[in-house]
């Protein structure tokens, strides 16, 4: 957002519109600040009153499977918001992007906590399971600001700027190819009857625990008395 507005793109000879430009937005730290209030603001409504009816109503697999297809758009279209004419379009442009952006990442972490979630057959593998999506997806968050400010420092330089963007667009499609193979589990509920069956079989074994402590007791009154 910070990155500098291009101007003059129709005399430039390194501009070759719609796909080769190098300008950003130019907007202040105080209107980011004020963009990404709303962004936060927004997140928070759609978390708390939007997430939880829809993936009731349409299914946790569902929702992952329509935000898988909205992560690539977003990735492509983003860049193209700094082409718009007017600076304040550009703002409401890109805070739309965003808007939808944040919309799909709040449905996407949740269902697919659940989904990994209903995926475990036992309670035993649950704990190794999520430690190690967490370490996966840490990994993928230390990596790609990475990889995609290098990205944009070349698409910058060679007047490439949906480098970056496409790339990640890429990377969004691999990621969503496998979602329409998934299959929804019901989750480890057959651990739960392994569990109760543990618990009727030590119930089971209390009469004669307690048939021998009587026996032990007697054993011991008759000794002393």
């Amino acid at each position: 957002m910070h990155h500098p507005f291009q101007r003059n793109r129709s005399s430039d000879a390194n501009v070759s519109l719609p796909f080769k430009f190098s300008g950003g937005f130019g907007i202040d730290s105080e209107r980011i600040g004020i963009i990404f209030t709303l962004y936060g603001v927004a997140g928070t409504i759609i978390q708390f009153l939007i997430f939880p009816p829809l993936a009731r109503y349409y299914g946790v697999l569902k929702s992952l499977k329509v935000v898988t297809i909205i992560f690539p758009l977003v990735y492509l279209a983003t860049p193209f918001t700094a082409l718009l004419p007017d600076p304040l379009i550009q703002q409401i442009g890109i805070t739309f992007i965003m808007l939808i952006k944040c919309f799909a990442a709040i449905f996407a972490f949740p269902c697919t906590t659940i989904l990994l979630t209903n995926s475990a057959v036992s309670l035993r593998i649950l704990g190794t399971l999520n430690g190690v999506a967490t370490s996966v997806s840490a990994i993928g968050r230390a990596t790609g600001p990475a990889v995609s400010g290098v990205l944009f420092e070349m698409g910058s330089k060679k007047g490439w700027a949906i480098l970056p963007w496409w790339v990640l667009a890429g990377f969004a499609i691999l990621g969503a190819i496998p979602v329409w193979w998934l299959v929804e589990m019901e989750g480890f509920g057959g651990s739960e009857d392994d569990g109760n069956d543990d618990d009727d079989e030590g119930i089971a074994d209390q009469p004669e625990m307690l048939r021998a402590h009587g026996t032990d007791f007697a054993a011991r009154k008759h000794i002393h008395g």
